[in-house]
């Protein structure tokens, strides 16, 4: 297969997955299942999806996964979920969390708005995109951790129940065949 048409498959690819919104709840309910599958406990599960998410607002873009799983070992707690976190930063939704948390920057600095963006001036919003994509990083973060902590915890719960009810049953099955034939 020669490289053009190995391109234009991919292209096509991507382009069937981006005008199906489906494809993306699909993806999205996958992420979510196995962020409730994972092993340990809920803190460490929603400490380590917020660090994940905390990460994919910073401007590391190529190593936003190895930094969020570093950070995350380094802090003890679940890795995988901070992949996971990391995800929530994507190449459709990047512009629109650094223009965003530019204009926050600026904001909470008291200065005016971005409108035309000239390549001088680019140095000046260095500290405006720090601030804005540490505050909503930081907010955002916050906000994954109650949402996972939750239903993490009520998922565990769940899975306990239905663990003792299935324990209890092999045991009434065990119990009531050892005792013999009722006369």
């Amino acid at each position: 297969m020669n490289l053009r048409r190995a391109i234009g498959k991919e292209f096509k690819r991507s382009w069937r997955i981006l005008r199906r919104p489906g494809r993306w709840l699909g993806l999205a309910r996958w992420y979510w299942t196995r962020l409730l599958h994972l092993p340990g406990s809920a803190r460490s599960v929603a400490a380590g999806t917020a660090i994940g998410c905390f990460v994919s607002f910073t401007p590391f873009l190529g190593g936003r996964v190895v930094l969020s799983a570093g950070l995350a070992s380094l802090l003890r707690v679940n890795p995988m979920a901070a992949i996971v976190g990391s995800h929530v930063g994507n190449p459709l939704v990047y512009p629109l969390i650094f223009v965003g948390s530019v204009e926050l920057g600026l904001w909470l600095l008291g200065r005016p708005g971005l409108g035309p963006i000239a390549l001088e001036r680019l140095a000046d919003l260095a500290l405006p995109a720090a601030l804005g994509l540490a505050v909503a990083g930081s907010l955002t973060s916050l906000a994954v951790y109650g949402v996972v902590l939750s239903s993490v915890r009520a998922y565990q719960e769940k899975h306990k129940a239905r663990r003792i009810a299935t324990r209890r049953g092999r045991e009434a099955l065990a119990c009531s065949a050892t005792d013999g034939p009722a006369l």
